[in-house]
């Protein structure tokens, strides 16, 4: 019975594992955008919001909730067409001041609604952030504050 130079066979099992748990690596250095999702109209804003129009109103509702390494984000009663086919969420990062931005796409008529959004945001590890929150269309800030992810 020959026997095989096990060498080869541990070079190539090395390199399987390399790839397939290094792939696996979250925490990649960047912020990164899990997933997105709106709820069904809440109803036409009040009177007032209306006749002030939305870039006038006071800083918008936002709950921020962390596990682990994810940000869980919630717009409450964000105002946006009535008709839209989607609201997109794209973000920026410069240095510690995150933008994320809400974005209509196809806003098909002639009403305001209110929405619930929520976006799920990975971290690149600890640190202290300035999320800011903008309607990309509108080009206005809607909610600003200060995010702190904790280490290990």
């Amino acid at each position: 019975m020959k026997i095989m130079n096990a060498k080869p066979l541990l070079s190539i099992a090395a390199v399987f594992v390399i790839i397939v748990f290094g792939s696996c690596n979250h925490a990649s250095g960047e912020f990164e955008i899990l997933g997105y999702d709106r709820s069904d109209c809440q109803g036409s804003p009040d009177q007032t919001s209306q006749a002030a129009g939305h870039a006038a109103h006071s800083q918008d509702r936002v709950e921020i909730r962390l596990d682990g390494l994810v940000l869980y984000i919630t717009h409450h009663d964000a105002v946006y067409n009535c008709c839209v086919d989607d609201i997109r969420f794209t973000l920026e990062r410069e240095g510690n001041r995150i933008r994320l931005f809400e974005e209509e796409i196809r806003p098909n008529c002639y009403c305001i609604c209110k929405y619930d959004l929520s976006v799920q945001v990975q971290t690149p590890g600890a640190g202290t952030y300035d999320l800011e929150i903008w309607n990309k269309n509108a080009q206005t800030l809607l909610w600003s504050g200060s995010v702190t992810v904790p280490g290990n």
